[in-house]
């Protein structure tokens, strides 16, 4: 009596021959073989992942997410490490920190500013940002002394983000000179160009701090699932303050 053979499962095998994505190597992929010799450049999924455009036929260059949308308006100045100033009324401006912070700090759950009375030097430490246990320095952008902070910010945090130019503002500072004579400022199309050059070399330095080790990426992605976003919990908080901190401070 013939009785029906059990069908055997077809097993396949990984060739050793091929290369894991770098992607999945970190965590982030649950599985994705790599066809274009670890080129991640001309990969269209790598540049998905890290949120920047594809360059194009004449070899364009890869842009930050959704650069247009960044405002730096024309009615103030910018210090280099992404604070803000505008003059309120004579020597006295008002502080705040530009989009490109906003951006990168949304987790702040409280502000530490400086005192009314207390003077403050342009690059040296003007307030604390604190994220859990973190705690993000801020340099001050005009040398001069504090003569007001904003209440609003540091009773919510979020405004900082959501409003970086309005209700977010910081502190207000009496300057010695007016700020066209303070050094180290940039106009808004200076900052605007300085900032899409960083979000994108910060895209770049992320990747690499991913494809080192997938200990501290924290929750990660079957093929097809939701793009991550949030490079805080990506990286960690310890590797995410280190790399804020050279562009912020």
């Amino acid at each position: 009596m013939h009785g029906h053979q059990p069908r055997r499962a077809k097993v396949t095998c990984l060739p050793a021959e091929d290369l894991r994505c770098v992607w999945m190597t970190a965590g982030l992929l649950a599985y994705k073989l790599c066809d274009r010799q670890l080129d991640c450049e001309k990969c269209p999924l790598d540049a998905a992942l890290r949120g920047v455009d594809m360059p194009g036929p004449a070899g364009g260059t890869k842009l930050p997410v959704e650069p247009s949308s960044w405002e730096f308006p024309d009615d103030r100045l910018y210090h280099p490490a992404h604070a803000w100033v505008k003059a309120i009324d004579g020597n006295r401006v008002r502080c705040g920190l530009d989009m490109f912070a906003g951006e990168l700090l949304t987790d702040v759950k409280s502000i530490v500013l400086p005192a009314v009375g207390s003077r403050l030097k342009q690059g040296r430490i003007g307030c604390w940002l604190a994220a859990d246990a973190d705690f993000i320095p801020v340099l001050a952008p005009v040398s001069g002394t504090v003569v007001l902070c904003n209440g609003d910010v540091q009773y919510c945090p979020a405004l900082m983000a959501e409003s970086p130019y309005d209700e977010g503002w910081l502190i207000e500072v009496r300057c010695r000179t007016s700020l066209d004579q303070q050094e180290n400022l940039l106009s808004g199309r200076e900052m605007k160009e300085l900032a899409d050059g960083q979000m994108a070399s910060l895209h770049e330095q992320a990747a690499r701090l991913l494809e080192q080790g997938n200990e501290s990426v924290g929750t990660t992605l079957a093929d097809g699932g939701e793009r991550l976003t949030d490079l805080r919990r990506a990286l960690g908080p310890e590797r995410y303050r280190r790399l804020l901190l050279g562009f912020l401070a």
